[in-house]
């Protein structure tokens, strides 16, 4: 047995192995504008939530969930629904998550 095994458990690699290049996110200037001056916490979560799209635009983690509308919008939700960051992925233009709205109930 390997030393990264355990009995019982598998794993399959997530596509943040498969694909060597990172997302680049670009975030519209209506999302600029919603996080100027936001709380240091909104900050902190959206910082997370864009690291996380840099390597694996369909990974959901404990941190965050996202749903996927039927147009290709896709909404992270965080901060126990207190908080929403509203996104498309684009596969065809280089890997390419946008940004389009960031919502925060605080």
């Amino acid at each position: 047995m390997s030393p990264t095994s355990s009995p019982g458990r598998t794993s399959q690699p997530s596509s943040a192995f498969v694909s060597a290049v990172p997302y680049r996110v670009l975030i519209s200037r209506a999302a600029r504008d919603q996080l100027r001056g936001a709380p240091p916490l909104l900050l902190g979560y959206v910082d997370g939530i864009l690291a996380v799209l840099r390597v694996d635009p369909d990974a959901a983690t404990a941190a965050f969930d996202i749903r996927i509308s039927s147009n290709g919008l896709r909404e992270a939700l965080f901060a126990g629904g207190r908080g929403f960051l509203d996104f498309r992925v684009s596969e065809e233009q280089q890997q390419v998550v946008f940004v389009y709205d960031v919502t925060w109930l605080g």
